[in-house]
């Protein structure tokens, strides 16, 4: 009797989480959010979202970090194959030194890993750790193409829409 007692409870318990979450979903599809605050007070409530909440407060508040150019890959090469091209963004200032990064932009679903790469030591070391992207993608997808879509936080993958603005957005960039 004790045990299934324990068992209806923990059943409850597991329901009630449920339904939580389904209510999150829900709310997020009737108020999406329409700036990289509004997505940032979004994920501040979900704790599995700690971390990747705390880089985008870093990429909204700071200033210097700018897409100097898109580099659209031509190459033939194999290991190529599957990269549409290249942001170079520009970090913040360390020790009087800006840093410039290489965010790779994958052709839609050739990478289990993510959409989006970055070579910033953030994300080569904190992106598998703490599942988060880093900053410098965060400016390119939320600052520069305007997603601001929990659910590519959460997947890492760019839906064929959203895929197609980075990609719209990039071919319009100017060169340089």
């Amino acid at each position: 009797m004790k045990d299934h007692i324990e068992y209806s409870t923990y059943c409850m318990n597991r329901a009630l989480k449920c339904e939580e979450q389904i209510d999150r979903l829900l709310q997020r599809l009737i108020d999406p959010p329409e700036t990289l605050n509004d997505l940032i007070n979004q994920m501040s409530p979900l704790p599995n979202h700690k971390n990747q909440y705390d880089t985008l407060r870093n990429c909204d508040e700071e200033e210097n970090i700018t897409c100097m150019k898109y580099e659209k890959n031509i190459g033939t090469a194999r290991r190529l194959a599957n990269l549409e091209g290249t942001f170079t963004v520009q970090g913040g200032e360390s020790k009087g030194v800006r840093r410039e990064y290489k965010v790779k932009l994958f052709k839609q679903g050739t990478s289990e890993k993510g959409s989006l790469s970055c070579n910033c030591p953030d994300h080569t070391f904190n992106s598998k750790k703490k599942n988060i992207v880093c900053k410098h993608i965060c400016h390119v997808v939320c600052k520069m193409a305007n997603i601001l879509d929990i659910a590519y936080f959460e997947s890492k993958q760019l839906t064929q829409e959203q895929f197609d603005r980075v990609v719209n957005l990039a071919e319009s960039m100017p060169l340089i």
